[in-house]
């Protein structure tokens, strides 16, 4: 029975940090979308996290669709490791 009952908050932990992590990359990937599409820093910093913010506007700009596509995933998948490994230590 203890088994099960540890087995059940371990479950319910991961799915948490999960929801946390998919949180992370949606914002970093909103926010790298934003940088990509080269708009203003100022209306960024008002609008989301600052450190993101900074993270993402200190990347240079792509100059093809598809590489602005690929640095925003690039972007958000980092950050989504980032929270992931937080979460293990």
């Amino acid at each position: 029975m203890k088994a099960i009952i540890l087995l059940l908050l371990l479950a319910v932990n991961v799915s948490a940090t999960e929801l946390e992590c998919q949180k992370d990359y949606d914002l970093a990937l909103s926010v790298m979308q934003q940088r990509q599409k080269d708009n203003n820093l100022i209306e960024a910093m008002e609008l989301y996290d600052k450190k993101i913010v900074m993270s993402a506007y200190s990347q240079p700009q792509q100059r093809t669709i598809r590489l602005r596509i690929e640095a925003a995933k690039n972007f958000a998948n980092l950050n989504a490791q980032k929270c992931f490994k937080w979460s293990i230590l």
